[in-house]
């Protein structure tokens, strides 16, 4: 199970995502936008920017493999664990529980290692605590990164709160395509930043295969101090700029 959650300048971040993830993606999907108006179209957008299948979400609705479910605005989704969707009204402003903290949380509960969430642009720090929540219960988590983000502080939130992975957006449904198809990955924990936020767990994506020596990676793209790398080194676990 998969769930993309976003807030402010997410639209273009979903779109790209989705855009470049294969139709036959073997996993069920959830779009969560913090959406304003009833009349919202967002999946019609998404339809036809990306070749998946996409709608609304409803309540007591399987999510299947091959369609994209979308929470509708003015409604909180939870995760059942026969893999339906339950949707309720939000609770007046002042008594709201935030909506992404609310559905990765049900996703932990529901699906625990089987599931992926995916942070994008968005302001504020709604998903951390759902961060936390599902890597208590082993599930894996990817932050778009601060630098390719129009609103980077809600993603910059859930690496704090532990995402194992910090993406540039264009390589985010590449990683996805290979975590759904069941393919390992390795990283490592970063000290603090300078900031003193935990940076999120960088790994060199696809690993080698076992047994090959490969080159060290001397693309120009791993310019030490750079918070994320186009590529990984090939050669070695720890991101070059951490040598």
């Amino acid at each position: 199970m998969v769930a993309l959650v976003a807030s402010a300048g997410g639209l273009d971040a979903l779109s790209a995502v989705l855009r470049d993830l294969p139709v036959d993606l073997p996993a069920a999907m959830i779009v969560q936008q913090h959406l304003g108006g009833r009349g919202s179209t967002l999946p019609r957008i998404l339809e036809r920017r990306t070749r998946h299948r996409v709608g609304w979400a409803a309540d007591g609705a399987p999510l299947t493999p091959g369609r994209v479910s979308v929470c509708p605005p003015h409604r909180q989704l939870e995760v059942l664990p026969d893999g339906t969707c339950s949707l309720r009204p939000l609770a007046p402003l002042d008594q709201r529980p935030r909506p992404h903290d609310t559905l990765l949380t049900s996703l932990a509960d529901s699906f625990g290692s089987r599931a992926v969430a995916v942070v994008l642009s968005g302001s504020g720090s709604d998903a951390a605590a759902g961060v936390a929540a599902l890597k208590a219960r082993g599930g894996l988590v990817v932050a778009q990164s601060e630098d390719s983000a129009e609103y980077p502080s809600m993603p910059m939130a859930a690496a704090a709160a532990g995402a194992d992975l910090v993406l540039p957006l264009h390589e985010i449904a590449g990683v996805l395509g290979d975590i759904t198809a069941g393919a390992p990955y390795r990283g490592r924990t970063t000290s603090a930043t300078r900031t003193g936020r935990r940076s999120a767990m960088r790994a060199r994506w696809p690993p080698p295969r076992s047994g090959s020596t490969a080159p060290r990676h001397r693309s120009a793209g791993c310019t030490p101090g750079r918070r994320t790398c186009a590529r990984w080194c090939a050669s070695r676990w720890t991101h070059p700029s951490r040598r």
